[in-house]
């Protein structure tokens, strides 16, 4: 059985793995920015429901060209983890893509 120390590191391995380039995500507009901090909520509380009404929300502001095809193709990522229950994963990368908005 592995000890404590060996868990915790495969767990950090199999995280950087999902993750996308470790930090590959661009500069958004507003309502695409918007809409992550939004799932980065709903990822925090585990909230299914209000996941499905972002969902509704980020396809409907794509329909009429509220946001770019790679803004959706980031935020439906983040979505099909939490759906799937990886809900620290697609909170991780709401806060990396939040994170690469900040101009250092």
């Amino acid at each position: 059985m592995p000890k404590p120390k060996q868990r915790a590191a495969r767990r950090l391995l199999i995280v950087l793995l999902v993750l996308p380039g470790c930090g590959a995500y661009d500069k958004v507009g507003l309502l695409a920015y918007e809409q992550v901090k939004s799932l980065y909520t709903v990822c925090n509380q585990k909230n299914a429901e209000q996941l499905e009404r972002a969902a509704e929300k980020i396809a409907e502001a794509h329909e009429v060209g509220k946001l770019s095809s790679q803004e959706v193709e980031w935020l439906e990522a983040i979505i099909a983890d939490a759906r799937s229950g990886q809900w620290k994963v697609a909170a991780t990368k709401c806060r990396r893509l939040m994170e690469a908005q900040v101009e250092h």
